[in-house]
């Protein structure tokens, strides 16, 4: 028997392959947003918005749990690795204090920074921060090490860290599109275009470059949710060629940041995967609806709207509703 709490189960049928973590189509929500005090916003403004979201969608960002709810610097140290920083990258995981963290973390982070008692700053690490701790130990035993430190964190975990880059390139490169002026709804010569399948709307292997012959069978494919603007994810085996309209926007933003353009092509990349890949430009919500708009009982005179929709795993919600609430 499986029990999982709120959790229902519907549509059951055969399939040749087993459910696996990450195999789901998407993510259903129903979410209100609250303490609304803005006068000029009605049940037409709002349902006037939604419609637009449905048609168009939203600019498909990683969100910033992506980065670290609580210490969202998981893109920096990431990047730190592939360059082969191990101090900085440890003094960025370990040292490193937000105001949105626990005050027993930002404190004893504190207390290290400043006097560098790695001794003292192993007891007074709590606990729950093994990954620390465990890095604390290691230098304790062999001072200057920091490469060694770095190793002691688990394969997964350095992988989320450079994921979280390849992440946080991605969204300053639609940051840089709409800087530009250039559409996020409309594709532009230059841009890819990538095939949707038919089942779960994935991104095919099939792709185009916009500003050929192709161009209006696109335009359809593109209003029939037949296709996506695609961006790529860089990771070591990107031919940015294969993206020319991209291609300008990714060496303005890393000269801007001060990145290599090769940097994961860097012999410090030890950790599988980070080949590269794409993700669409922007996400449609499926089944966007405005179920309740009304008073506030939390927070007299103000409103609350009441929401629901699906969207495509990897995606995030927050960005929807940052969308509504902006």
């Amino acid at each position: 028997k499986l029990k999982i709490h709120d959790i229902f189960i519907r549509n059951i049928f055969p399939t040749k392959r087993p459910v696996k973590l990450g195999g789901h189509l998407g993510n259903n929500f129903t979410i209100i947003i609250r303490n609304i005090e803005d006068l000029k916003i009605d049940n037409q403004k709002v349902k006037k918005l939604l419609e637009f979201l449905s048609r168009f969608g939203f600019p498909n960002y990683f969100g910033v749990q992506r980065f670290g709810k609580y210490r969202p610097n998981s893109h920096f140290v990431g990047r730190l690795l592939l360059e082969g920083e191990y101090k900085r990258a440890f003094n960025e995981y370990v040292l490193s204090t937000y105001s949105t963290e626990p005050d027993t973390s930002r404190i004893a982070r504190e207390d290290l920074r400043s006097d560098g008692d790695l001794q003292k700053a192993y007891e007074k690490f709590p606990k729950h921060l093994m990954y620390e701790r465990n890095m604390i130990s290691f230098l304790m035993s062999n001072s200057g090490d920091y490469q060694g430190a770095i190793d002691t964190l688990t394969k997964d975990l350095k992988r989320l860290l450079i994921s979280s880059f390849q992440s946080y390139l991605f969204n300053k490169m639609v940051t840089m599109r709409v800087k530009k002026g250039i559409s996020l709804f409309q594709p532009t010569k230059g841009d890819v275009i990538g095939i949707l399948d038919d089942n779960y709307q994935n991104i095919t292997r099939i792709k185009y470059i916009y500003g050929g012959f192709y161009d209006e069978f696109l335009r359809k494919a593109l209003e029939q949710n037949r296709a996506s603007i695609v961006l790529p994810i860089i990771g070591k085996e990107t031919n940015l060629d294969d993206f020319p309209l991209m291609k300008a926007i990714f060496k303005e933003v890393v000269k801007i940041e001060g990145i290599n353009e090769t940097i994961f092509k860097k012999h410090s990349v030890k950790e599988g995967g980070f080949k590269g890949s794409v993700r669409a430009l922007t996400i449609k919500p499926v089944g966007l609806e405005m179920m309740d708009f009304t008073d506030d009982e939390l927070h007299p005179g103000k409103k609350k709207i009441k929401i629901e929709f699906s969207i495509q795993k990897g995606s995030y919600a927050t960005m929807l509703i940052r969308e509504i609430i902006k």
